[in-house]
């Protein structure tokens, strides 16, 4: 709304509004995108972590979100993602292998 030159007044009501409607919900959203994450971008906590915090969204609500995330989960996701990097790395010698895996 800054760069539309939106005054001040106006742009706190208009907030105030989406927020009332649910149209901005920081929990709801750090849900959503560490659910996503997980499941179809096999990225860790601390990945999605940054994540959240280069988008703004307060540390607390981003820690509630992220402790939805089990331990069982992002193991089973880090399986994935070297076995989606191993196949890339095929035909390379062994210690190369291992260094791009890991």
């Amino acid at each position: 709304m800054v760069k539309h030159a939106v005054p001040g007044d106006m742009a706190d009501e208009v907030l105030a509004d989406m927020e009332r409607y649910g149209y901005v919900n920081d929990a709801a959203y750090a849900e959503g995108l560490v659910r996503s994450r997980t499941v179809h971008g096999l990225k860790a906590r601390r990945a999605i972590g940054y994540e959240l915090a280069r988008k703004g969204v307060d540390r607390e609500v981003a820690a509630t979100a992220l402790a939805e995330v089990s331990d069982e989960t992002e193991a089973e996701n880090a399986v994935a993602l070297a076995r989606k990097k191993a196949r890339t790395v095929q035909g390379l010698p062994e210690q190369k292998q291992i260094q791009r895996i890991v």
